[in-house]
């Protein structure tokens, strides 16, 4: 099974629309370009024209079974020492390797959550919603816009000051 993602067609704001395409092309650009990683989500097309017109275009990706915030709900109705485990032994380790991928390949998240961890049918942890992810080579252009979600962001980003790497390692910590 696959997942197609596009914009809502029920975005009204035209400076919206501009915003969620560029997000939208950066995801693609950057699943695009990333060698295969067992953690990070699959892109596997993308609709004829995309490149040209982002706001008509769609993704299609691997299809996820569940989210690490739904699954984290169940767990708290559901508190067995087998939850405990497989939170300890598997995911968090998944997504510390795909967090070390992308830094290794100089993209920064921006946006690691609950949400943006994807559980396949197999039990796989896999990252995906790409869209705030950005590349970043230290000395380079500075990362220093309020990218992601409050609950999980560094206090530089917060405070749009000047931020790297360590602003993912920030956020991984606190979703652990």
């Amino acid at each position: 099974e696959y997942a197609l993602k596009r914009l809502d067609a029920d975005i009204e704001d035209p400076a919206a629309v501009d915003t969620a395409a560029a997000d939208l092309i950066f995801e693609a650009k950057i699943l695009s370009e990333l060698p295969h990683h067992e953690h990070i989500i699959r892109l596997l097309a993308l609709s004829t024209g995309f490149w040209d017109i982002p706001q008509e275009g769609f993704l299609i990706l691997e299809q996820m079974a569940d989210t690490l915030h739904d699954r984290l709900a169940l767990w708290r109705r559901k508190a067995t020492a087998q939850n405990a485990q497989d939170r300890m032994f598997h995911i968090a380790p998944g997504i510390a390797r795909a967090m070390q991928f992308l830094h290794e390949n100089r993209v920064i998240y921006r946006d690691l959550k609950p949400q943006n961890v994807g559980i396949d049918a197999k039990g796989n942890v896999r990252l995906f919603d790409f869209g705030l992810a950005r590349y970043h080579i230290e000395g380079q252009r500075k990362l220093t816009g309020r990218s992601g979600s409050v609950r999980y962001m560094a206090q530089e980003v917060a405070r749009r000051r000047d931020y790297s790497c360590l602003a993912d390692v920030h956020s991984y910590s606190i979703l652990v």
